[in-house]
C-alpha cells in the first residue's frame, strides 16, 4: 500500500511535467505577490536572538510586529516568556 505523502503513479510525461509546473506556479505566485514584502532588519533579528534562547525565525516575526508597532498573537511558550509584552498569548474562546 503506498505511504500517504506518496504522489499516485503517473506517466512519464506527467513526471517529466512536475517541475515545468512546479516552477510556472512559484513564478505566478511570486507576480501575486509582488511589491507586498516586507524587509526585516537583519541586525534588529540578530539582537533579538542574542538577546533570547529564541531562533531567528521566530525573531523576525518579533522583529516585524516591532517594526508594525503591533503584537504577534502566538501559543509558543518561547515567545511568550521572551517577550511578553510584544507577544500576548492567544486567548482560548
Amino acid at each position: 500500500m503506498p505511504r500517504a505523502h506518496q504522489l499516485p503513479p503517473a506517466s512519464e510525461r506527467e513526471a517529466s511535467q512536475r517541475p515545468v509546473r512546479a516552477c510556472s506556479l512559484q513564478i505566478e505566485a511570486e507576480g501575486l505577490l509582488a511589491g507586498s514584502e516586507f524587509g526585516i532588519d537583519s541586525r534588529t533579528v540578530l539582537e533579538l536572538v542574542r538577546d533570547t534562547d529564541c531562533s531567528a525565525y521566530d525573531c523576525e516575526f518579533i522583529a516585524f510586529a516591532i517594526k508594525l508597532n503591533t503584537k504577534l498573537v502566538t501559543v509558543d511558550k518561547k515567545l511568550l516568556r521572551a517577550f511578553p509584552t510584544r507577544a500576548p498569548a492567544l486567548a482560548a474562546g
